[in-house]
């Protein structure tokens, strides 16, 4: 196998770990409101959601996450100083987390 075939295999795996991480904080973030409705609270908690937020921000940063791929800011690719041309290996495939995180939000409740 190729470097790149198994750096793309190592790309998939991670990918499997993010979806079911995050099925897995839908499913709690479901038994949460659940709880929440059962005690006659209201399920969406606005500083709790800020907490929430504040913490993956620092967490995304203490991991060297730039602010641009965690927000999806700024994503231009490097260019060739002399010709312009977009340089292959600065385009990242890699999605804005921040989209996802938004996602989490509608269908669930933050904690």
């Amino acid at each position: 196998m190729c470097r790149l075939e198994a750096l793309r295999g190592r790309i998939d795996a991670v990918d499997a770990t993010l979806v079911q991480t995050i099925a897995d904080r839908l499913a709690v973030a479901r038994e949460i409101g659940a709880v929440k409705r059962a005690a006659g609270s209201p399920v969406v908690n606005v500083e709790r959601e800020a907490v929430v937020i504040a913490g993956f921000v620092e967490k995304t940063r203490a991991r060297g996450i730039s602010e641009e791929n965690s927000t999806g800011r700024d994503l231009e690719p490097d260019r060739c100083g002399s010709c312009g041309a977009v340089r292959p290996d600065s385009v990242s495939s890699t999605p804005s987390l921040w989209p996802q995180i938004g996602d989490l939000r509608r269908v669930s409740d933050s904690g």
